[in-house]
């Protein structure tokens, strides 16, 4: 069974639970810590996901090895915007937030450099009620920066919310664009023709449906399809052709995986996606058993002029858990095959394709052995882990003072036993990955370091004719050895807009534009090795 079925028969124990662990709490004090704190007043104003509310914003953080008092002169001090953030995190106990950083004098949006990272204005405070070892986001976030990936640069805090003690939290960056975050290029309003009109874009599969692609539904639920939610440019800024672009090259990047032809290494797949970051996705995904990795908060970005990269990796509250779905309770199974119809938002069925694939296969098997003797050797692993924990052994009882989630399965579906104490946490994480670690290895070779495909055969020549070019609106497409399973054929008006698409066969197909005004048009026809224009103009 998926998330979904999982999240509805357990909140109602969640919010129960929550409630008795919270009517257990003692009021907490921080007087001092090692760790940063952070100051948030927002003079009596309550902060929900809606609304963003004006906030004064203070960081301690003593140099030297110093501790941090509240009372301690702040290495910051401003004005924030601050909100809830989060689909299902944000109705837990321990809340998170997005914070923006404020010009007082404007109001205006301003970028500042804290807690030692890059410059800029927007911030994310992640809480740790559903990871009670507080270092999953940390530690996949170090691990992929390790592996030569961009992943948000963080810090452990404690926070103070209205004079209010609320635990530790990470600090950490938004996946934005930026030069030192995703380093992609500025887009433009008037960047509506190419190469500028090629980046740079960010977007991501999660619950929104900004764009959608229509080339592979699931055998179990055909009615459902892949939707994306566009995170850069804002939705409310990208232009109409620069939509177009960004949904069109997903589409033609899915239309060159599930061809005939989607091995050819110049005409299939290859030459739309980034397979670096494509095959350290998949490996940090499977590894962390992260249920969440193909489904939601999963982003994609594209630089002008650049193939699509498959990330930065996000949200790891869920992972590295034995959890009771996907088959995946005891550190065993492979992510990328589970049944998509059974989870509340599609997973997606790239990497089930990409494994077809020998050349993918081998790039999947040598960066895994190259991973497991350098940034996932196992040493490095826990003394990660060891050396974060340490970090955290003080402060973690005031965190667990103030939410009494030890014990018991407080935000995930978790198998048993619960342990009681931080320490046990940390241990179970351990054994997830020790277990985890040992299965990948076993089981890489399976998938990636002895297959073989057979060789692609080309692809027969084809020819597409409109007759006539010119009409009132009724149009004839005549086509000659077309692949069985037919092309995609879209129509565009001069600006660019999408019009219509349809499924292009051998033999005559009728083109009916009767219902559209007078202009220029494009037929669109994208094939396994070029995606073909063809003019057409309707006149009255």
């Amino acid at each position: 069974m998926g998330i979904h079925f999982y999240k509805q028969q357990f909140i109602l124990l969640f919010f129960s639970l929550a409630f008795l662990a919270n009517s257990r709490l003692c009021a907490q004090t921080l007087s001092s810590t090692h760790l940063p704190i952070i100051l948030i007043e927002t003079g009596g104003q309550s902060i929900s996901s809606e609304n963003k509310v004006e906030a004064q914003f203070k960081i301690i953080d003593n140099a030297n090895g110093q501790l941090n008092k509240p009372t301690d002169l702040p290495a910051y001090e401003g004005l924030i915007s601050i909100r809830l953030r989060g689909h299902y995190s944000s109705i837990l106990p321990q809340k998170p937030y997005a914070i923006e950083t404020l010009d007082p004098n404007t109001g205006l949006d301003t970028s500042v450099s804290l807690l030692g990272m890059p410059a800029e204005e927007d911030w994310i405070l992640l809480a740790n009620w559903n990871d009670k070892s507080l270092i999953r986001n940390t530690f996949m976030f170090d691990l992929a920066r390790a592996a030569g990936q961009w992943a948000p640069h963080t810090r452990h805090v404690e926070l103070l919310l209205n004079g209010h003690y609320e635990g530790i939290y990470v600090f950490c960056e938004k996946i934005k664009r930026d030069a030192k975050r995703v380093n992609i290029k500025k887009l433009k309003p008037e960047d509506s023709a190419l190469p500028q009109l090629s980046g740079g874009y960010i977007f991501k599969r999660d619950y929104a449906w900004d764009f959608t692609t229509d080339n592979w539904h699931p055998q179990n639920c055909p009615d459902r399809w892949l939707n994306f939610e566009i995170v850069y440019p804002d939705i409310e800024d990208i232009t109409t052709p620069q939509l177009n672009y960004i949904a069109g090259y997903m589409d033609d990047a899915e239309s060159a995986l599930f061809s005939n032809y989607f091995r050819d290494s110049i005409n299939g797949y290859r030459q739309f996606l980034d397979m670096p970051s494509w095959v350290d996705y998949f490996l940090l995904s499977e590894l962390s058993g992260n249920v969440d990795a193909y489904k939601k908060s999963m982003f994609f970005h594209k630089d002008r002029g650049g193939r699509l990269k498959l990330g930065p990796i996000w949200d790891f509250d869920w992972a590295m858990k034995f959890l009771l779905e996907n088959e995946f309770p005891y550190g065993s199974g492979w992510l990328y095959k589970v049944d998509p119809c059974t989870q509340d938002v599609l997973y997606v069925p790239y990497f089930n394709r990409l494994l077809e694939d020998s050349t993918f296969q081998k790039e999947v098997c040598a960066r895994w052995q190259f991973l497991r003797t350098t940034q996932l050797d196992s040493a490095r692993v826990f003394a990660y882990i060891d050396s974060a924990a340490q970090v955290l052994d003080l402060p973690k009882t005031r965190h667990f003072q103030r939410w009494a989630c030890l014990g018991y399965d407080s935000g995930a579906p978790e198998l048993g036993p619960f342990p009681t104490t931080y320490g046990g946490e940390v241990q179970k994480l351990k054994q997830f990955l020790r277990q985890r670690l040992a299965w990948m290895d076993a089981n890489i070779p399976a998938i990636a370091c002895s297959k073989t495909t057979p060789p692609i055969d080309p692809p027969a020549a084809f020819s597409i004719e409109l007759v006539p070019n010119i009409s009132h609106g009724d149009f004839l497409v005549k086509a000659t050895n077309i692949p069985a399973a037919g092309l995609k054929a879209r129509i565009f008006n001069a600006q660019g807009q999408h019009c219509a698409t349809f499924l292009l066969n051998n033999g005559e197909t009728p083109l009916d534009l009767n219902a559209y005004p007078v202009g220029s048009y494009y037929l669109q026809v994208v094939t396994a090795d070029a995606r073909l224009i063809y003019k057409l103009f309707v006149a009255r």
